[in-house]
């Protein structure tokens, strides 16, 4: 069990065929690697998108750790929960939102998180390591599509992303379109 302490980290899956399907983009506090059965097989992997540090608990100490602070087990279920919570939210980017609402509903997600986590973050710009391949890579969409949206974005005034930063001008028309 691995948990994010700094850094972003993103897990994938790879088709035979190559294609990368980005399943989540993992901030600190995101615990990573957990399989409920001893051995399991993981059926996909994670790459840092920056440089990051995590904290690595063994799994025979997991019980250990359990039995001494309840409230470990609790951070644990939250966290199995956020990630089954963000799974569906992804699903439902790439099944029924448009490209626009979809990029949209991402960047929404992940300024919010990143804003959760830093709250002396002033403004609206935040380091945002992504580019548009990993964006369409988690949407299902070419990174040519995602252009043409972030440029759709930029001209309304909504968003931009630049240089490593995304800036939000507009979080209002950002969660509506979204």
């Amino acid at each position: 069990l691995y948990m994010v302490i700094d850094g972003w980290i993103f897990q994938h899956q790879i088709l035979e065929d190559g294609r990368r399907q980005i399943l989540d983009f993992a901030l600190p506090g995101t615990l990573l690697g957990f399989q409920p059965e001893r051995g399991a097989e993981m059926t996909h992997a994670a790459e840092a998108l920056t440089n990051a540090t995590v904290a690595v608990i063994p799994r025979d100490r997991v019980g250990e750790f359990l039995s001494r602070d309840p409230e470990f087990g609790l951070r644990l279920i939250s966290a199995a929960a956020g990630a089954l919570n963000t799974a569906y939210e992804s699903l439902t980017d790439v099944g029924r939102r448009t490209a626009r609402e979809a990029v949209a509903h991402l960047l929404l997600r992940l300024f919010s998180r990143i804003c959760a986590l830093t709250p002396q973050v002033a403004g609206t710009s935040i380091n945002f390591p992504l580019t548009q391949e990993h964006i369409g890579d988690a949407l299902g969409l070419t990174a040519v599509h995602v252009c043409r949206t972030m440029r759709c974005l930029r001209e309304k005034g909504v968003v931009e992303l630049h240089n490593g930063k995304l800036s939000v001008m507009d979080a209002k028309a950002l969660a509506e379109i979204a």
